[in-house]
């Protein structure tokens, strides 16, 4: 199995059908739960870490937003390209290199950030939330962190990842407690003090908006 640790170009394709075997069905709900917070239906969106795009394929299907896939590794990007050839979705979708830390777009220039599961790579978390508060918009908004969706969701692939790896699913329990503490911490180093933290028995999420200043 893959550790996130070490994923790098040559993993990324099996990487890419694990996501689209397993956690295929995931990404609509997640979907949803974004749309349902945030509220932000139309501009830019920006799926950071996308590997082969599947969180922003769902969110261009159910919303009127542009959605750029952004990941640091090249061989996501031309998974993700050719997902959204066959997607149909040439027209308001497009794929980014670049990473987290030094995002190449310009300051306030996005409406929503979106992230699944792409947190554990980020070498300098604070930094990394810092450069997403850069380029949102006022009035815009960031849905970060990891999930599976619902509870019957989470159950189901933990079901499937077990027969793949049998030590699957070991202390992640403890491992998500940890995790949501460092990433509250982490959001303050990076100076951002108003946010939420989304957490239940189906994902650990942060969410914050740039205010609109008059």
């Amino acid at each position: 199995m893959i550790d996130k640790k070490t994923m790098n170009e040559d993993s990324v394709e099996e990487y890419d059908g694990i996501a689209e075997d397993i956690f295929g069905p995931i990404y609509p709900i997640i979907v949803g739960q974004i749309t349902d917070k945030c509220n932000i239906t139309t501009g830019i969106c920006l799926d950071i870490g996308c590997c082969g795009g599947h969180l922003g394929v769902a969110m261009a299907q159910a919303t009127n937003l542009q959605v750029i896939l952004m990941d640091r590794l090249e061989n996501a990007l031309k998974i993700a390209d050719a997902r959204i050839i066959q997607k149909g979705l040439q027209k308001r979708m497009y794929t980014l290199l670049g990473d987290v830390h030094q995002i190449p777009l310009p300051s306030n220039s996005i409406r929503l950030v979106i992230s699944r599961g792409s947190v554990p790579f980020w070498q300098d978390r604070p930094r990394a939330f810092q450069e997403i508060y850069r380029v949102l918009a006022p009035g815009g908004a960031a849905y970060i962190g990891g999930g599976f969706g619902s509870i019957e969701q989470k159950e189901r692939i933990a079901q499937l990842m077990k027969e793949k790896d049998p030590s699957w699913g070991k202390d992640k329990k403890y491992a998500a407690k940890e995790r949501r503490k460092g990433l509250e911490e982490e959001m303050h180093k990076a100076g951002i003090g108003i946010y939420e933290a989304i957490n239940n028995e189906s994902g650990n999420w942060m969410c914050f908006r740039k205010p609109i200043i008059n």
